[in-house]
């Protein structure tokens, strides 16, 4: 079955979503934040979902009958153990760049 989905309908098809809901809610002069919510709704749920949708109900196929979660349990500790290390990560570049404010806004207080 997705051997036969064409990545280039799903991009065709996203933008053709995008543009049609910028002009529509540009034309509608809504809000900045309800532009933004509904053109990521579109982006990310609607054509998605008419994209997969279609080609499950011409294949006959559940979503479960792709989906298997047989298996799972023995990548949870290296799953974890990624976020962990993500984690890290992020929270040693943040305090490497506070650190690095800190001193530069010190070194700018006592130059003024």
């Amino acid at each position: 079955m997705f051997e036969e989905m064409k990545a280039r309908y799903l991009i065709l098809y996203s933008v053709i979503g995008t543009v049609v809901s910028m002009v529509t809610l540009v034309l509608l002069n809504v809000s900045v934040i309800a532009f933004e919510v509904v053109s990521q709704l579109v982006m990310y749920v609607v054509v998605p979902g008419i994209y997969f949708g279609y080609y499950f109900k011409k294949h006959n196929a559940s979503i479960w009958n792709v989906l298997s979660f047989t298996g799972t349990k023995k990548w949870l500790p290296t799953l974890f153990a990624l976020v962990a290390v993500s984690i890290a990560f992020s929270l040693s570049m943040f305090g490497f760049s506070c650190m690095c404010w800190h001193r530069l806004l010190r070194g700018l207080s006592t130059f003024c």
